[in-house]
């Protein structure tokens, strides 16, 4: 073999081995993409059972069914989130569970409990957790985007769902319940 031929052999293996580090890099890529589509369809899907969680309960501890009671015997927006023994229901936050049943569900009996509340959840399939948040506020009907300092028909629930390794920005659902 002459100076020619291993100078193009070696030439032909320097571009086998960049094409082997760009299909590599492709790969990953690829699979990181995937893992980020997947955490952010989890990380809804988690938003929105915590959201179908909360308003299922009450609107507030002291409202009835009636429907006519006036905004004076609901709780004081600094007084929203749980009670004493509930708090001590679900014990220490974040609420976490590996089956699915978190204390939450049983413990909190009203909307306006889940104020402050924060849960974990595994990551099955993409490792690691979910850290959820929410919290929940009265609104007014003409600005639901807007917090008030005053009784209202209208709560509001804010749920923050992130993951530490493939949500770049943790994602927000919202949802509103009225009297």
């Amino acid at each position: 073999m002459n100076l020619g031929q291993t100078m193009i052999t070696i030439g032909m293996f320097v571009l086998l081995v960049m094409s082997v580090i760009s299909a590599n890099r492709m790969l990953l890529e690829n699979t990181e993409a995937s893992y980020a589509a997947e955490a952010l369809s989890a990380a809804a899907t988690i938003a929105q059972d915590l959201l179908h969680e909360s308003m299922s309960k009450r609107f507030d501890a002291n409202s009835d069914d009636s429907g006519t009671q006036d905004t004076t015997a609901f709780s004081l927006p600094a007084a929203l989130g749980p009670s004493a023994a509930e708090r001590t229901a679900v014990g220490t936050l974040p609420d976490s569970s590996y089956t699915g049943s978190f204390k939450s569900i049983g413990a909190y009996g009203d909307f306006d409990d889940y104020k402050g509340y924060s849960r974990l959840v595994a990551a099955s399939n993409i490792g690691g957790y979910f850290s959820v948040s929410a919290t929940v506020y009265y609104v007014n009907e003409s600005a639901p985007d807007v917090a008030t300092g005053y009784r209202t028909f209208y709560k509001v629930i804010a749920v923050t769902v992130s993951h530490p390794l493939y949500l770049t920005k943790p994602i927000t659902l919202t949802g509103m319940l009225s009297y």
